[in-house]
């Protein structure tokens, strides 16, 4: 729709504003400060108004979701000051990623197809290795923080997984959006978590952002694209 087309070029207008103030965060933080949070705010508002006659559990978890990550970004702009920020961000994205889940679950084009992870299980296998390799890399910079990482790290994987299991579930557009967004959040904390606990990765706030972005947007859209599905079929 040509709304989302607007809303895409806005949000791309507000991660701009969001990298441009992250190089002046030592002389105008408080422009950093505002310019963070209204990401996903912008994402909370848009995907609020534009669901606003659809009543389905999918719109309330997605919407928790998104509220879970705005609070995970809250938090971890102030972990530089003190690591239970970092630990709070964990688990706000812990909990968005349960969320993201649970949205998953309701399929409204469900079919007998075989989920993909079972009819395809090298795709799992290739999940796990790329975990179980990023934790190698990771372990020896963890320390107190091993157990709460593992827990993530699962977390994000089943989010992933469960994305790619609406394949022929959902609509190709709606499952495409967001399993891509899915990648790009496992992508996204990947950087993250070795720029933090590995070795600086150059321009790494660049990379996370980017990525970051994408993710959420993707999913607020894929979403967004099934939610309007559904409504079209009750209306018909």
């Amino acid at each position: 729709m040509q709304r989302d087309h607007v809303f895409i070029a806005l949000f791309g207008v507000l991660v701009l504003n969001e990298r441009l103030a992250s190089g002046y965060l030592d002389t105008w933080p408080e422009w950093y400060l505002m310019s963070k949070p209204a990401l996903l705010l912008s994402i909370i508002l848009y995907f609020t108004a534009a669901t606003r006659r659809v009543k389905h559990p999918m719109r309330y978890l997605l919407l928790a979701g998104f509220v879970a990550s705005w609070l995970g970004d809250i938090s971890l702009m102030f972990q530089k000051e003190d690591e239970v920020y970092f630990l709070m961000g964990l688990i706000s994205f812990f909990l968005a990623h349960v969320f993201y889940i649970l949205s998953f679950r309701y399929w409204f084009h469900d079919n007998h197809h075989i989920p993909m992870i079972k009819k395809q299980p090298w795709m799992m296998f290739l999940l796990v290795a790329y975990a179980l390799g990023l934790f190698r890399l990771l372990e020896p910079g963890l320390g107190s923080m091993k157990i709460a990482v593992i827990a993530y790290m699962v977390i994000i994987l089943l989010m992933v997984v469960m994305a790619l299991n609406r394949f022929a579930k959902v609509s190709r557009k709606g499952f495409a959006l967001v399993f891509a967004g899915a990648l790009l959040f496992l992508v996204s904390d990947s950087f993250l978590a070795y720029n933090k606990f590995t070795e600086p990765v150059p321009m790494a706030g660049a990379w996370i952002m980017l990525t970051y972005s994408a993710a959420q947007l993707l999913i607020m859209l894929g979403g967004l694209h099934e939610l309007r599905v559904h409504a079209r079929w009750r209306a018909a």
